[in-house]
């Protein structure tokens, strides 16, 4: 595409990310994943036993993994259920994401130095045995269609298209397509993501604290992911792992 001749200009925008656990995954072991009704594989597993911001509703569990630095995180929600992605997809919208990602970290860690930071990570969070499968995945979407739907329509006609403060040139550009591709790695010690296109909220005071029994949590079914800047709450990756043998 990029080598086209009829390509006069193209415009990217990417987005790298590489984030080291802050205690990395220790033991590894087989497992099975539940990919559907009726198939299931043995995958590899990272387990780690360590304290966690973690929530749990009727449809599905969520867990932030912090990154070294606390500034950022992995968060993971997982359905209650092994063929349950749906229920979480039909509940999935921009305000309850934004309540689900926002239940589970507290902003007060961020400003406090790392002594106190560790400390109250560890007193206010639960104790999990985390289970959580190595994955790597990779997409390619184009994303003309999409954009037009959301009434995008005249930057792809070429007799409507007006990108003259980009270029000076009497004969009309316009966009031909736009693709997006992007790709993440997580593994024992942390995860690299990257992607590239081609074209505060307070929380009230926690409760007193009180040693919780420890969960066991595995990750072993479909589930999505999203990596979170904890400071600004903005998502930099985000997408589902229906199988995590693909890519």
């Amino acid at each position: 595409v990029l080598k086209s001749p009829l390509t006069d200009l193209v415009i990217v925008n990417a987005l790298y990310f590489k984030g080291l656990w802050t205690t990395p995954f220790k033991k590894e072991k087989k497992h099975t994943f539940t990919i559907n009704k009726k198939k299931k594989k043995y995958v590899d597993f990272m387990v780690r036993d360590n304290y966690y911001w973690f929530f749990q509703n009727k449809i599905f569990k969520c867990v932030s993994i912090p990154y070294r630095g606390y500034n950022f995180s992995m968060v993971i929600i997982i359905p209650n259920e092994h063929t349950g992605l749906s229920k979480v997809d039909s509940a999935l919208n921009g305000q309850s994401l934004r309540k689900w990602l926002n239940r589970i970290t507290n902003s007060d860690i961020l400003r406090a130095n790392r002594e106190m930071m560790i400390e109250s990570y560890r007193s206010k969070n639960i104790n999990i045995e985390l289970h959580l499968p190595k994955f790597k995945l990779k997409s390619k979407f184009l994303l003309k269609g999409i954009l037009k739907q959301l009434g995008m329509k005249d930057a792809f006609a070429e007799n409507l298209s007006d990108f003259g403060n980009i270029t000076e040139d009497i004969k009309p550009i316009y966009i031909k397509n736009i693709i997006h591709e992007s790709s993440i790695k997580v593994d024992k010690t942390g995860t690299v993501a990257k992607a590239k296109t081609f074209s505060r909220l307070i929380m009230s005071p926690p409760p007193s604290y009180k040693e919780p029994k420890k969960i066991v949590l595995w990750v072993d079914h479909p589930f999505l992911f999203f990596v979170l800047d904890n400071r600004s709450r903005v998502i930099l990756f985000m997408g589902r792992v229906l199988d995590p043998t693909v890519g």
